[in-house]
């Protein structure tokens, strides 16, 4: 993992792997950060789709692999819920 590892300050667990918690202000004492990294002005084709996970998917899944479902679905909740099972297993 890229991330470095979260512990109550004194201990030696969680031992949590994250970089970033947004909005999470007590992890923030940790030294997680709170705040999201934001790209803005990112050109896209007029026919584009943006797909936004976490490393949760993306350390198990690829681009394609995420994409089929989504496509595929009837309606975003259940293309997510695919996504996420898929991921899982």
């Amino acid at each position: 993992l890229s991330a470095y590892r979260v512990f109550l300050p004194g201990l030696g667990y969680p031992g949590l792997a994250m970089s970033r918690a947004l909005g999470d202000l007590v992890a923030h004492n940790l030294g997680v950060l709170e705040e999201p990294e934001v790209h803005i002005n990112i050109a896209l084709d007029s026919n584009s789709e943006v797909i936004v996970a976490s490393d949760g998917i993306w350390e198990k899944k690829d681009e394609k692999d995420v994409a089929i479902p989504l496509f595929e679905a009837k309606d975003p909740w259940t293309a997510a819920r695919t996504v996420v099972e898929q991921a899982r297993a």
